[in-house]
């Protein structure tokens, strides 16, 4: 989740209530909490708050933060580099960051374009700001409960081509979902909806301690006010690639997709980020 090499702004100290864009700077949300353990600066104390009281739970979640994002830069890459794709839409875009969806794409294939896709409107003000000049990248105010508007939406349909193949990615974001939205046809609306052939890059929260699962999904609803889902099992994550060809590492920690240089190893420990890279059937 992000959107450019280096944060946009600092972390306010004592932020507004209420920014002029309606965010709300005392409730914490995800993509300002990932900000956070990717060591970005647009957070607030709120996030931060938040972000110590998870490490108090699960330790391992900075380290967790940092290999969900080698996964997706390196699913990018492989994307553009050895399956030809040069369309992606990146949902739950989240911040700007050290490294982003379009620069790893575009270095890999130069036609390349990206849509990034958020509902926290800071994320969008920022993405907009990043890359008001660009002609190949956009940032649109969207949802994945809301899929047919996104995918219709003018930014998008002037950017992407729906007759050619298109990487979806959903890093990090499926756990935010609550049961009650159906995360699991959430997602096979929207893969029905792209041309066969397209490819989907995600990543879940996953945990096979029961009582793990509650403590973080608890924290985390209390802190973004109820703006979260919960962490799931390894096999109801497993389920969003089903019926798909799996392209490299099977469903599982994310840290299969590093390579053995790469800082920040885990441990495998209670709580995973589990993911995969998979190809619609025709």
């Amino acid at each position: 989740m992000g959107l450019g090499q280096r944060p946009l702004s600092k972390t306010v100290e004592m932020p507004p209530a209420r920014t002029s864009r309606g965010t709300d700077a005392f409730v914490a949300s995800t993509a300002r909490m990932y900000d956070f353990f990717l060591d970005g600066k647009d957070h607030y104390p709120a996030d931060q708050r938040a972000c110590h009281r998870l490490m108090d739970i699960a330790p391992q979640i900075q380290t967790l933060a940092r290999a969900q994002r080698r996964f997706q830069l390196r699913a990018v890459r492989e994307m553009a580099r050895n399956h030809q794709v040069t369309q992606f839409i990146d949902f739950g875009c989240g911040m700007p960051t050290w490294e982003n969806t379009h620069e790893v794409a575009r270095r890999s294939h130069a036609a390349s374009t990206v849509l990034y896709v958020d509902h926290d409107p800071t994320v969008v003000a920022h993405g907009q700001a990043l890359l008001e000049e660009e002609g190949t990248s956009a940032v649109v105010h969207g949802d994945l409960r809301e899929s047919r508007d996104v995918l219709t939406h003018p930014d998008t349909t002037d950017l992407i081509d729906f007759t050619k193949p298109v990487a979806l990615l959903l890093v990090s974001v499926l756990h935010c979902l609550p049961d009650r939205d159906e995360p699991h046809f959430l997602v096979n609306d929207l893969m029905r909806q792209l041309p066969a052939g397209s490819y989907l890059i995600a990543s879940h929260l996953v945990s096979e301690d029961a009582l793990l699962r509650e403590s973080v999904t608890r924290l985390m609803r209390d802190s973004t006010g109820g703006h979260w889902g919960r962490v799931r099992t390894s096999g109801e994550a497993a389920a969003f690639f089903e019926d798909m060809d799996i392209i490299g590492p099977p469903p599982g920690p994310v840290t299969a997709w590093q390579s053995e240089s790469e800082l920040d190893r885990v441990v495998p420990g209670p709580l995973l980020e589990f993911g995969a890279v998979a190809r619609k059937r025709s």
